[in-house]
């Protein structure tokens, strides 16, 4: 991986292309720890499976968070997640996730794949590095 040291990574997987990417390009890397997977509440009934057998396959370690917060609550709450409020809503959830693989591994470092080439408010968004909730 070229540009500023990298610590080795845990890569943050959903069974998209960005993140089976981004744990591939750290395999090669030598930077993989393991994957990281955030059951949400919200997928494809086949999802866990096709997770558990991508990372298998390529002997990838694979720890997988579930959300203690029900997507319908939340949707209850706040009302059902439009365009404007679906980043929030999937930040929301995801984070309840992240903060649990935090406190099993403080000092460890995520690495997420995204597409800045998928939209321009994405670029915009795209970042190298950043805090997830503190």
């Amino acid at each position: 991986m070229s540009g500023p040291f990298y610590p080795p990574c845990y890569a943050l997987i959903s069974g998209g292309k960005e993140g089976l990417s981004a744990a591939s390009i750290l395999e090669e890397a030598g930077k993989l720890s393991g994957c990281v997977a955030l059951k949400t509440g919200v997928s494809t009934p086949d999802w866990e499976q096709f997770i558990i057998k991508t990372c298998a396959d390529r002997r990838w370690q694979l720890e997988i968070y579930e959300t203690p917060v029900r997507y319908e609550d939340v949707v209850e709450k706040y009302g059902f997640p439009g365009p404007a409020k679906h980043g929030w809503f999937m930040n929301y959830l995801k984070g309840r996730g992240i903060s649990q693989f935090k406190k099993q591994h403080p000092k460890c470092v995520l690495a997420s794949g995204v597409r800045r080439a998928e939209s321009d408010r994405r670029a915009m968004n795209t970042i190298p590095a950043g805090i997830w909730e503190g």
